[in-house]
């Protein structure tokens, strides 16, 4: 079994190395599920990364290849697509302005991340990406159902090609997560399929909520859906089948405003919506495997950073604390903070030491 640790990682700063404008990912600690071996990166900065069960484990000595893992939690930044409706200026196309978004720059865009993605793992890329920042697609009648279909349809082309020579105005209507895809089926990262977020305009009518999460994953997604967030994305939730055993992600893009007061009395809100869904999964069961992950937008450390608040989104709904034998407790916090997992130096964040 793959459980029994519970640990919490916020914000981590990613050790940037400009190596032919790839990233250098710091790679966090080894998470050791008895057979099986989970490893965590972040594509970007400002993240969360919880594993969440009944108690904390030391990480031990990486299995078989056959029963390791990668989780990737990336911020991929306004990926948004051709279609030309967009709810962001920026990222309309104008006709004869090179400088305007448009297929280039998306191309420009999937061609940055999937440097970075075959970083990982000698260029085999993670098992499981948890992403931000997605655009919604606000023309869904061009949406793909079926990536089996979609990707043995376009088999004998690329993404290059379709966003140059080949660009028609049913290309233009593809989804973000549909070019990305194919992108990465193009330069060997074979094998993901998504689980979106909610797709279409906010219903509480925010034009500011433009973008989406999105999970792609080599193993089985069994199903997904969307918790709807106060001044936030959903929160995307995911089922997965990893090697027979279900794993259950939780995908955030919080209200951004790291120590502002205003903006973090909206991030509680947020929290309130991952707390209340992590108690009902514990609650359903106690061993459940869940991983929260995603741009916060927040302090590991709030409640010592930022001594005027009065209370933390992170620490104090979430419940993040560093005591790794208080996971044993009966009664003791769910979330292990996976920062302590380093040494300060180590961080790359803004700390208290």
């Amino acid at each position: 079994m793959y459980g029994q640790i519970s640990s919490l990682w916020n914000q981590i700063k990613v050790e940037r190395e400009a190596v032919k404008g790839v990233e250098k990912l710091r790679e966090t600690p080894v998470l050791s599920y008895g057979a099986i071996v989970v490893r965590i990166f972040c594509g970007s900065f400002l993240f969360l990364v919880l594993l969440a069960a009944a108690k904390a484990e030391e990480a031990g000595v990486a299995g078989s290849s056959d029963k390791e893992f990668v989780v990737m939690t990336y911020n991929v930044e306004n990926l948004f697509d051709v279609d030309r409706v967009a709810k962001f200026d920026d990222y309309i196309e104008i006709p004869d302005d090179p400088n305007s978004y448009g297929p280039p720059k998306l191309l420009g865009k999937l061609r940055g991340i999937g440097k970075v993605l075959g970083s990982i793992q000698g260029g085999k890329g993670p098992e499981i990406l948890l992403l931000n920042e997605l655009e919604i697609d606000f023309t869904p009648e061009s949406k793909v159902d079926n990536y089996d279909e979609f990707l043995a349809k376009h088999a004998g082309t690329t993404a290059e090609k379709m966003l140059t020579t080949e660009l028609t105005d049913e290309l233009r209507g593809l989804p973000s997560e549909a070019w990305l895809i194919k992108y990465l089926e193009d330069i060997g990262l074979k094998g993901y399929r998504p689980a979106v977020g909610r797709d279409y305009a906010d219903p509480a009518g925010r034009d500011a909520i433009v973008h989406k999460n999105v999970v792609l994953s080599r193993f089985p997604i069994l199903e997904h859906n969307t918790h709807e967030t106060p001044a936030a994305r959903g929160v995307l939730e995911a089922k997965i089948d990893v090697q027979g055993k279900p794993l259950t992600v939780l995908v955030n893009h919080w209200k951004s405003g790291a120590s502002d007061p205003v903006a973090e009395n909206q991030r509680l809100g947020n929290a309130n919506t991952v707390r209340t869904r992590l108690n009902q999964l514990l609650q359903a069961n106690p061993a459940a495997e869940v991983i929260v992950a995603g741009d916060l937008n927040n302090h590991y450390n709030s409640g010592q950073r930022s001594t005027y608040l009065t209370k933390t989104a992170v620490q104090d709904v979430l419940g993040s604390q560093g005591d790794k034998e208080a996971m044993g407790k009966v009664d003791g916090p769910v979330l292990y903070n996976l920062w302590y997992e380093l040494s300060p130096e180590q961080r790359f964040s803004d700390f208290v030491s």
